[in-house]
């Protein structure tokens, strides 16, 4: 909602990747007087450090979700974080960071996690034979093909 649509780059690093996107508000960018501007404040930066650290970084803070090992296969435990790039010194600020997180941490819970045990449920009962992934989700292949590489499966 808060990116321009269609518009990223990738770049992988072996196992790793890094994705950038321009947030809506780059597009006024050329109304600004001063002329400079630094990308990182009008960008999205999210960095997969393989096998299971997600860095999604914006302009205010960075967001971290990493997923570990929980006792079976099929299972795994996952931490969601934030950190803000400025340290809040006031209650004020604490209360504005405390409001971004908890926005951040609903998305992720009542979109994201809310998927997980149905997504999981048709992979093990094999209800498809392939799933197709949009050409704009270039991680997400990224990810698939390391893991597939790493777990000797081959893909078509």
């Amino acid at each position: 909602q808060n990116t321009v649509a269609n518009t990223s780059t990738h770049d992988a690093f072996g196992r790793h990747h890094r994705m950038g996107f321009p947030f809506n508000w780059i597009t006024a960018l050329e109304a600004d007087p001063s002329g400079s501007w630094d990308p990182l404040m009008n960008m999205g930066v999210i960095y997969w450090v393989y096998p299971n650290l997600v860095l999604a970084n914006s302009p205010v803070g960075v967001e971290i979700l990493d997923m570990l090992p929980a006792g079976a296969p099929t299972r795994c435990t996952v931490r969601h974080s934030w950190m803000a790039k400025i340290p809040a010194t006031t209650d004020e600020q604490r209360a504005v960071y405390d409001g971004i997180y908890a926005q951040v941490h609903a998305a992720v819970r009542d979109e994201d996690f809310a998927m997980l045990p149905q997504c999981g449920e048709g992979v093990r009962r094999g209800q498809h034979d392939h799933m197709i992934i949009g050409r704009n989700e270039i991680g997400v292949q990224h990810m698939i093909r390391t893991l597939a590489a790493e777990l000797g499966i081959a893909l078509d």
